[in-house]
């Protein structure tokens, strides 16, 4: 039956997205938040305000 065949597809291409998903939000959730390390102290020291 081919409404089988690709619903089940489908299916599966919803499943590897919702995983892309989760991996970049965790990615996103990792990430180091520039103000908070010395860089932006270094940066700000060097440049006039």
């Amino acid at each position: 039956m081919m409404f089988g065949t690709k619903s089940e597809r489908v299916t599966r291409e919803i499943e590897q997205l919702e995983l892309k998903l989760e991996e970049l939000e965790t990615r996103q959730a990792e990430r180091v938040d520039p103000s908070s390390t010395g860089i932006s102290y270094l940066i700000r020291s060097f440049l006039p305000i």
